[in-house]
């Protein structure tokens, strides 16, 4: 399966867990990011879920702020 853009992934994480699962899966097996640079599944599911948190707020998800909060979330995640 070959997913195109990042509306359709962020629908099968929202709503077709079992084949994000399956990404999740995939994605283990190699170091290589499933989207390009910086958008590994884990990568993506770190955007998706600060993105459903901040849509809870009221905030934008399209914004500076919004990108500038993204990075300092994957670079937290990535040192863990």
């Amino acid at each position: 399966m070959r997913i195109k853009n990042l509306k359709e992934l962020r629908n099968i994480y929202f709503d077709i867990p079992e084949v994000w699962d399956e990404l999740r899966a995939k994605q283990r097996l190699t170091d290589r990011p499933y989207k390009g640079e910086g958008k590994s599944v884990f990568q993506l599911e770190t955007r998706f879920e600060f993105e459903k948190e901040r849509v809870a707020q009221g905030l934008s998800v399209t914004n500076r702020d919004f990108y500038r909060q993204l990075a300092e979330r994957m670079n937290e995640r990535s040192e863990v």
